[in-house]
């Protein structure tokens, strides 16, 4: 297991895919901020740190790319055949899947603390140059990371499932994204008793969502969890019936 995880990790840093998708993360994070703060008046200026909307597209745009991470690190290796030679070095298929999502885990630590850095220094110093100063609120900002770090680390696990469970990459990104962007939206027009208990709408009452529209946080918390484990292990079990050749 040591080494199947220190391979994953190899592959993280020597691979363009992951620097690449952090870099994108973080350039739409930077437009966000400014394009928030331009359009904010001056009661929005004057509100805390943690009240900008800018951490409202962080929420939106970190499970979204761990997403991808979690299923671009089984679905990769499926599209350039690289299984192959991984399952006749490591033939017990679950132990690899749990490499992978241990380092899309960690790699899920870094996407959140770089998203959460630049969302909330770029936007400090922005208010701070447009009206001189800004209320940081430290340990809400602490515990706002600390929930977006953890809600990114289930995304990229329930992406592992799904990149399992889907091995068509594009196929299984695009059904990723239409679920996170328009299923659960209607989910919440048309059940709104049963959207509520859904991946999304879970992550969002960690970090702090509407009463009655969201459970609490610690219900969310369960039920992300929930999903993400059900999402690996329906992946794990059809991974170890799959013919890989």
């Amino acid at each position: 297991m040591k080494n199947l995880v220190k391979a994953e990790f190899r592959r993280i840093r020597t691979t363009r895919t992951v620097p690449g998708l952090l870099v994108g993360m973080l350039a739409l994070i930077g437009v966000a901020a400014w394009g928030t703060t331009a359009a904010a008046d001056a009661a929005a200026l004057g509100r805390p740190l943690i009240g900008h909307e800018v951490f409202l597209v962080v929420l939106a745009v970190l499970p979204l790319f761990m997403l991808i991470v979690g299923i671009r690190s089984i679905t990769d290796e499926f599209r350039h055949g690289s299984i192959v030679p991984t399952l006749l070095a490591a033939p017990r298929r679950r132990a690899v899947l749990t490499a992978k999502l241990l380092s899309v885990g960690a790699t899920a630590i870094v996407f959140g603390l770089a998203a959460f850095t630049v969302a909330a220094g770029l936007t400090a110093a922005l208010v701070t140059a447009e009206v001189g100063a800004i209320t940081v609120g430290w340990s809400q900002l602490g515990v706002f990371a600390a929930k977006l770090i953890g809600v990114a680390a289930l995304y990229a696990a329930i992406g592992v499932g799904v990149g399992a469970i889907i091995r068509h990459q594009v196929a299984a990104i695009v059904g990723g994204l239409i679920w996170v962007l328009v299923a659960e939206n209607l989910a919440d027009g048309l059940m709104p008793a049963v959207a509520k208990y859904l991946p999304v709408h879970a992550a969002n009452a960690i970090v702090g969502g509407m009463p009655g529209v969201y459970v609490d946080a610690g219900i969310g918390a369960a039920l992300l969890l929930g999903w993400a484990t059900l999402a690996f292990a329906v992946g794990a079990q059809v991974m170890r019936r799959r013919d890989i050749a």
